[in-house]
């Protein structure tokens, strides 16, 4: 990337480099190289006792964070594209509800089938936007690196925003229980996982630090 378009990123604009290109050959087999790396051992580990096979995404998460905290790669562009992945997870639940509001009861089996269907491929389609859109960001903010480093980042980046904000809302629940203790003890989480997610976040927000390194 250019100078100016590394500023552009420094300064938050993402219209470079969140773009949904679906053209781009490279992020179709980013997507599904990291399919292939989630979905197989899973597989695996569920149809046969070889449940060792799991270390192989585990191990893909650990890399990728790795490779963002040496600096060695672009993690977190910006704040953009931190909600752009955690768009991933809430957008397309969009569709899904305003698909179910379109089906009360003794609803036509007929109607209610094709209803369901145009609901499940705009909620995909949704969904494949956002992963594509982060999968472009991954590959044009790292060009250059090779393929196996570019699946561990694209994994794992989307991995840590899904888990702090399944931590955060778990616990914000809790805060609301009237439970005793329960309240204290999700203050408590949240403060802790808020703090160490701002730490990780200002580690893995590395645009300036990887393209220092790179001049």
């Amino acid at each position: 990337m250019n100078i100016e378009s590394i500023n552009k990123v420094l300064n938050n604009d993402a219209s470079e480099i969140l773009v949904a290109n679906w053209k781009s050959p490279k992020g179709i087999i980013l997507i599904i190289y990291s399919i292939v790396m989630i979905a197989l051992p899973i597989t695996i580990a569920a149809s046969t006792e070889f449940g060792q096979v799991l270390w192989i995404p585990i191990g893909a998460v650990i890399y990728g964070i790795y490779l963002g905290f040496i600096q060695e790669v672009d993690f977190y562009a910006n704040n953009k594209e931190v909600w752009n992945i955690l768009g991933m997870g809430i957008v397309p639940i969009a569709p899904l509800m305003i698909g179910s509001s379109f089906l009360p009861e003794n609803f036509d089996p007929l109607i209610s089938n094709i209803v369901i269907g145009l609901t499940i491929i705009a909620t995909l389609f949704v969904f494949l936007w956002f992963v594509i859109r982060c999968s472009n960001a991954v590959i044009l903010m790292n060009e250059g690196i090779n393929l196996t480093k570019l699946v561990c980042v694209f994994i794992s980046k989307i991995f840590l925003v899904f888990l702090f904000t399944f931590v955060m809302l778990a616990n914000l629940n809790r805060t609301m229980s009237d439970k005793p203790g329960e309240m204290e003890k999700g203050l408590l989480v949240l403060g802790i996982v808020g703090a160490v997610g701002t730490w990780i976040y200002d580690k893995l927000c590395n645009t300036r630090q990887v393209f220092q390194n790179r001049e």
